[in-house]
């Protein structure tokens, strides 16, 4: 899968988990940068323009890891790229939720 391809899906995974995903122009210490935030309860992920299709996959990806939703979704070449470890695996319990079975990420 291309780095171009891994984009739209990554960016797809975010607006289903409800992030947005902004490119802005960034300069000083910030240029080439970019992350998750919180403003207002609202999720975003912002990221420097410049950024190439590859580096803008490791920014979304990274931000993304932290909703288990968004993990099991990503693809599993980019998880497995980045280092990011398999999905969060759940177990059904008897009142239709699941106990949690597996690292989201791997130890450190």
């Amino acid at each position: 899968m291309k780095a171009e391809e891994q984009l739209a899906e990554l960016e797809r995974i975010a607006k289903t988990e409800g992030v947005s995903v902004r490119y802005e122009t960034m300069t000083g210490l910030l240029q080439g940068a970019g992350g998750l935030c919180r403003v207002r309860s609202e999720y975003r992920i912002i990221m420097d323009r410049r950024l190439k299709a590859d580096e803008r996959v490791q920014v979304i990806a990274r931000a993304l890891a932290g909703f288990p939703a968004a993990l099991e979704q990503m693809p599993r070449e980019v998880r497995r790229e980045l280092g990011l470890g398999q999905p969060v695996r759940r177990r059904p319990d008897k009142n239709g939720g699941g106990e949690r079975v597996g690292p989201v990420v791997p130890p450190e």
